[in-house]
C-alpha cells in the first residue's frame, strides 16, 4: 500500500550561483522544482511510500523531472505522458542583502494545464492513506482548478485523508480569486496547512495565530489545521493547541523549506501524533533552510539526531 499521493507541475530550475546576477552570470545550475514533488520527496526519504501524478511532455526536460523524483524513491508510474504543451521552468537569481532575492517563471501553456481529470485513474486513490495537494495547482489555470475539485472529491469519497497546503502565490492569482477558489474546497479537507501571512491576505483576518486557527476551523471545519508563523514557530490544532518554536538557522536556501514542513507534519500526523508531527516539520524545515535547491537531501536519521540534540523525546 502507498501511504501518500501528492499531484502537481514540477519544473525545471535553473539559478544563478554564488549571488551572482543572471545578466554576469556564464552559467547556471540546473535542477527540477515542485510544490507537490517535493513533499514526495521528502516523505519518501522519510520512509514513507509515496506516488507522485502529474503531466509531462515526453522529451529530455520531462524524462529528467521524472529521473530525479524516482531517485528518492517516488512512484512516478502514473504520470501522463504527452506529445503536446511544454515543461514548465523557473529562474532563481540569488541576492545577498541588501539584494533581494529575484524569481521569474516561465510555465505559461506547460503540460499539466492540459491534464483532464478523466486522464486519471482515480482507482489509484484506494490504496494510499492520505492525498495531498496545494493552492499552487488550481491557480494555474481553470482546467487544473477543476483538477484540483475532482481529485478533492474522490478521495472523500473513498474516505480517504486530504491535507491541503494553502500555498498562496500572488504571481498566480488574486486574493478574491484564491479565496472563492478556497471557501468552495477547504471544507472538505482534514489537514489544512497555511502561513499566518496567506490567512491575512486571502480572508483579511489579522488576528493572534490561536484566534486565527480558532476561526478558520470555525469557518471550514478541519479535523487539523497548522499554522506557520515565520521566527514565532508554528502552531497546529486539533481540539489542542500545540507550538513549536523556530530552530536556529543559518539559512543558505529558503525556497523549498514550506514544502519541507509540509511533508514534516504528514509523517508525524500518519504516526498519529500532532505534537510529533509539528516537530518533525519545523526541524525538517530548519535542516533544509542549510541546504541549496528545493529539494531537501534530508533523512530520517538526520532529523532525528536533530531533535535529540535538542532534547526532545521522539521515542513514540
Amino acid at each position: 500500500m502507498t501511504d501518500v499521493l501528492t499531484i502537481g507541475e514540477t519544473m525545471i530550475r535553473l539559478s544563478t550561483v554564488n549571488y551572482q546576477t543572471v545578466e554576469q552570470s556564464g552559467n547556471l545550475a540546473f535542477s527540477i522544482a515542485g510544490s507537490e514533488s517535493s513533499v514526495a520527496i521528502s516523505l519518501s526519504r522519510l520512509g514513507i511510500k509515496t506516488i507522485w501524478i502529474s503531466k509531462l511532455v515526453n522529451n529530455f526536460l520531462g524524462r529528467k523531472i521524472v529521473q530525479e523524483i524516482q531517485k528518492h524513491g517516488v512512484d512516478t508510474s502514473k504520470v501522463i505522458w504527452t506529445d503536446i504543451g511544454r515543461v514548465g521552468v523557473y529562474f532563481i537569481e540569488y541576492g545577498s542583502v541588501p539584494r533581494p532575492i529575484k524569481i521569474l517563471y516561465d510555465r505559461k501553456n506547460s503540460a499539466i494545464n492540459s491534464l483532464r481529470p478523466d486522464e486519471i485513474d482515480w482507482n489509484c486513490l484506494n490504496n494510499i492513506k492520505l492525498i495531498h495537494l496545494s493552492g499552487i495547482t488550481p491557480a494555474l489555470s481553470k482546467n487544473c482548478a477543476k483538477l484540483t475539485r475532482t481529485a478533492i472529491n474522490e478521495a472523500k469519497g473513498r474516505k480517504k485523508i486530504i491535507s491541503f497546503d494553502l500555498n498562496y502565490r500572488t504571481k498566480l492569482w488574486s486574493p478574491y480569486q484564491a479565496r472563492k477558489f478556497f471557501e468552495e474546497v477547504l471544507p472538505d479537507v482534514n489537514i489544512l496547512i497555511a502561513a499566518r501571512k496567506d490567512i491575512e491576505v486571502i480572508f483579511a483576518m489579522k488576528e493572534e495565530p490561536d484566534r486565527m486557527i480558532e476561526k478558520i476551523k470555525r469557518r471550514f471545519k478541519n479535523d487539523v489545521v497548522v499554522l506557520t508563523a515565520g521566527s514565532e514557530g508554528a502552531f497546529a490544532d486539533d481540539g489542542k493547541l500545540y507550538f513549536h518554536k523556530a530552530p536556529e538557522v543559518k539559512v543558505i536556501d529558503r525556497i523549498g523549506a514550506g514544502d519541507a514542513f509540509t511533508a514534516g507534519f504528514i509523517y508525524g500526523y500518519l504516526k498519529k501524533d500532532v505534537e510529533l508531527a509539528l516537530t518533525y516539520a519545523t526541524t525538517l524545515a530548519a535542516l533544509k533552510c542549510t541546504i541549496p535547491g528545493d529539494i531537501p537531501y534530508i533523512t530520517k536519521q538526520d532529523v532525528d539526531g536533530f531533535i535529540k540534540s535538542e532534547h526532545k523525546d521522539i521515542e513514540r
